[in-house]
C-alpha cells in the first residue's frame, strides 16, 4: 500500500495458461497429506473444479499449470507435487508465499 501511495511502479501478476492435465495424473494427487507439525491438506475434486482443504477449515480453488504444479484461481499463488524416490507423491508446499512446508501422503 505504502508503494501505491508513493507512486512507485505495480506489477500485475499474469495468470498461467491452463494446462490440459490428464484426469488420471491429478487423481494420483488426491487424499490427505499431513506435516510432521500436525498441518493437514486434502486434495479433492467436484465435477471439473480442484481444489484443496487446508487445515479441515479453508477451501482453495486451483488449476494444473503443469503436471506437477497447480496455480491459485484468484490470487497469485502456486502449489508443487513430486515423487519421491519411493513414487509416494509429496506436496511441496505453496509457491510465491510464505509457504507451509512438505506434506506426506
Amino acid at each position: 500500500m505504502a508503494g501505491i501511495a508513493l507512486g512507485e511502479k505495480q506489477v500485475v501478476p499474469v495468470r498461467p495458461p491452463e494446462y490440459p492435465l490428464d484426469p488420471a495424473v491429478y487423481e494420483s494427487y488426491m487424499g490427505k497429506y499431513e506435516g510432521e507439525d500436525g498441518t493437514s491438506l486434502i486434495v479433492e475434486r467436484s465435477g471439473d473444479n480442484l481444489f484443496f482443504i487446508f487445515q479441515d477449515e479453508y477451501t482453495i480453488p486451483f488449476y494444473p499449470v503443469s503436471e506437477t504444479l497447480f496455480h491459485h484461481t484468484v490470487i497469485d499463488r502456486e502449489y508443487e507435487f513430486e515423487r519421491d524416490s519411493e513414487g509416494n507423491i509429496l506436496f511441496l508446499g505453496i509457491k510465491k508465499s510464505r509457504g507451509i512446508g512438505e506434506l506426506k501422503r
